[in-house]
């Protein structure tokens, strides 16, 4: 799969969620319906005791406490659909009530509920879940327009958006008029749980490689952890559907279900990640240490919430706050892998946050100034008539007009130098080594300074300079290599990772060119800190590869073909001086005593 494929699919999926936490964001704001009675299991599969609020719609209809639900009564989008215990604000809903050994039917209208997450905290909660969602998909996808390329931005990128589309599919989020559509998209929401947090310990294996068989052991527990939670959830909701599996039952709500579907495999993806830090170094345990640690915050919240669910009170006050405090937890994650994005510079967003501040500022200028001078004008146009006060404020808004491309300028150059001062700075000592690189006596001199300052400057993790022998290699590498073939041809700079079948290790290669001959090739690695090469600070290493390939012909290394050439056209001088030698010589045997006398 190409790299254009999938910044398409991933920037698919973040714009699927992003239309999803719209949709959760209506229902939302439309306040989810409430009965009036909470339930409690029995002893029998799918049959429910209630407990009634007084003075609820359920307490008007007279229904009472200790009442008992029969969910075998009911069709099965009506079973689904109870057993979910969601409903819109003002749904109807039918309801299987057994009392003193006599079954009736009572309809109620669901309310807004009192308390719960219609409660100020309570859904307060729920719009920081969504604004923390959203940031998380927006995030995925500037991750993914940025650095498809790469594996592990990649599998990140999945972790985010599925773990995302998948938390809005789940019961307690999502909600159709279709009970159906809803079941199908509850049992595809354990298969992304599934994807998800599998793809997570995936990321986690990818470094330090190759893992121990320490690691690799917890790895597959963890696999298969995930599918017998993922199977869980499938399987309840199926049960739901036909009647045959009650997921109030202890098989699906007791301690040790709630431990093999909720705790046990969101600890073990944390053990993975641990792991992986403990194993791992450098700019890579950077990486991993940041992802794990932002991550890791959600679900950790989310162990705490089963353990909740499992071990406290299984009141409606107690639940609701497990609730909020999972909600608040999960905004601690895009927050966390934003800043390890910008302060600890893991990938290079830089550009795209300084059009964003540059357009804020020049925004916030020109309406700010607009609203200003329209406040300090407002009084002395007071008396002045409607003609006046509109002329004033065409002039006004034609001068702040023409003033924006003055006022974008001066805010670009202080963004700019705010942003990119040390990546500016690293340019210029790239670019002025490519203008002393001329001057520079000797070849040895001119390498060393070359590799360490692209080392210092450009980040670069290894920098090699393969320069032509003359007898058919650059360096180790053939000069048939289709790398060296595309720097021959072209002369300009080649991502290796777009060659196929090259022997050159490294992430770009420049041509060192003199008078159209490729002398060699400049070949840097992945920057250290893990960011990608910047277009600016790509041109300068390119002038820096030019001058050196110019600096080194001047100096002959790697240049026997020039001297070649020079000594033939030396020996066709003396060819020819010898040729005048022989032919006046013979001149002078012809020439009679006489001439030779007179001469």
């Amino acid at each position: 799969m190409s790299t254009t494929a999938w910044r398409r699919l991933l920037l698919t999926l973040c714009a699927f969620g992003v239309v999803q936490l719209g949709y959760i964001a209506w229902l939302a704001a439309n306040d989810g319906g409430f009965l009036g009675l909470d339930t409690a299991p029995t002893s029998t599969p799918f049959v429910q005791k209630i407990i009634v609020a007084p003075g609820s719609a359920a307490y008007t209809a007279g229904l009472r406490t200790g009442d008992l639900i029969d969910g075998h009564v009911l069709s099965a989008p009506a079973r689904y659909r109870w057993f979910e215990s969601w409903f819109l604000k003002g749904a109807t809903v039918q309801l299987p009530i057994r009392h003193a050994n006599a079954l009736k039917v009572v309809t109620l209208k669901a309310q807004l509920q009192p308390g719960g997450y219609n409660s100020n905290l309570g859904i307060y909660s729920v719009w920081v879940a969504i604004a923390a969602n959203l940031w998380i998909l927006l995030f995925a996808a500037l991750v993914a327009s940025r650095r498809a390329e790469s594996i592990e931005a990649r599998t990140l990128c999945l972790v985010l958006a599925l773990g995302v589309i998948q938390n809005n599919f789940q019961n307690n989020n999502w909600l159709t008029p279709w009970p159906a559509l809803d079941a199908a998209l509850a049992c595809l929401a354990c298969v992304l749980y599934a994807g998800s947090r599998t793809l997570f310990v995936l990321y986690a294996m990818s470094f330090a490689r190759p893992p121990s068989r320490a690691r690799q052991a917890v790895a597959w527990v963890a696999y298969a952890s995930i599918a017998v939670s993922a199977c869980y959830g499938v399987f309840a909701t199926v049960g739901a559907w036909s009647g045959t599996l009650d997921a109030g039952m202890p098989w699906y709500s007791g301690w040790a279900a709630v431990m093999l579907r909720g705790i046990l495999p969101q600890a073990l993806v944390l053990v993975c990640a641990l792991f992986a830090i403990a194993q791992a170094r450098g700019a890579e345990q950077a990486r991993v240490a940041w992802a794990s640690a932002s991550l890791g915050t959600g679900y950790s919240a989310n162990i705490v919430y089963w353990v909740g669910n499992a071990f406290a009170p299984s009141s409606p006050n107690v639940l609701e706050a497990f609730g909020i405090f999972v909600n608040v937890a999960w905004f601690i994650v895009p927050l966390g892998l934003t800043y390890s994005l910008l302060y600890r510079k893991l990938l290079d967003i830089s550009f795209a946050v300084n059009r964003a501040a540059v357009f804020s500022i020049v925004s916030i200028i020109v309406v700010g100034a607009f609203v200003l001078v329209e406040w300090l004008l407002g009084g002395w146009l007071h008396d002045a008539s409607h003609a006046a006060n509109v002329a004033v404020s065409a002039a006004l808004a034609l001068a702040l007009g023409f003033s924006v491309r003055f006022v974008h300028a001066r805010v670009d150059g202080f963004v700019d130098n705010v942003f990119f001062r040390k990546r500016h700075e690293n340019e210029q000592a790239i670019r002025k080594l490519a203008r002393e690189a001329p001057y520079i006596t000797e070849a040895k001199t001119l390498l060393e300074r070359t590799v360490s300052t692209l080392e210092l400057h450009a980040g670069a993790s290894s920098v090699i300079a393969l320069l032509d022998d003359d007898h058919g290699r650059y360096g180790s590498v053939d000069e048939n290599d289709p790398a060296l073939v595309e720097l021959r041809t072209f002369h300009e700079p080649l991502d290796l990772h777009s060659v196929e079948r090259t022997a050159i290790p490294g992430e770009l290669a420049y041509p060192m060119a003199s008078r159209g001959r490729l002398v060699g090739a400049l070949v840097i690695g992945a920057k250290a800190t893990g960011e990608t090469y910047a277009p600016d600070e790509s041109d300068a290493i390119a002038q820096l590869a030019h001058a050196v390939g110019v600096a080194l012909d001047a100096l002959g290394t790697g240049n026997e073909q020039s001297r070649d050439v020079m000594l033939e056209g030396i020996r066709a001088v003396l060819s020819g001086l010898q040729l005048v030698s022989q032919k006046l010589d013979g001149l002078s045997e012809t020439m009679t005593p006489r001439s030779r006398e007179s001469t």
